[in-house]
């Protein structure tokens, strides 16, 4: 199997998606491709608030982005949780404490 760069992913995914394979993978990779595009972009950020399940310890307006890395204009000290998408936002708010993290959103805003 040959590993692939990010680099590579858009003219792989051209190629694939240009096949006539039906596939799950093309998907996929028609996925990655839209998400390198929108990584090439300062990431969005999110307020939450909620509480910790552990103790019921209330937050606000701690930031989280969906992305691993850090939005131009911040620093890393201020971003409370990478790696939360909009949709996962709102779907751990549905769950209620049903999710794997320590905490519960209640709400959340987009930082403009």
């Amino acid at each position: 199997m040959k590993r692939v760069t990010v680099e590579e992913l858009p003219i792989i995914a051209d190629t694939i998606t240009q096949s006539s394979a039906a596939d799950g993978g093309i998907t996929a990779v028609k996925e990655v491709k839209e998400h390198k595009a929108d990584y090439n972009e300062s990431p969005i950020v999110f307020t939450i608030c909620g509480f910790y399940k552990d103790d019921g310890a209330e937050f606000n307006n701690y930031l989280v982005t969906g992305y691993d890395c850090v939005p131009d204009g911040y620093e890393e000290e201020e971003i409370f949780f990478f790696g939360l998408s909009e949709q996962e936002i709102k779907e751990a708010i549905e769950s209620g404490i049903d999710t794997c993290h320590d905490f519960v959103i209640t709400s959340y805003e987009t930082v403009e």
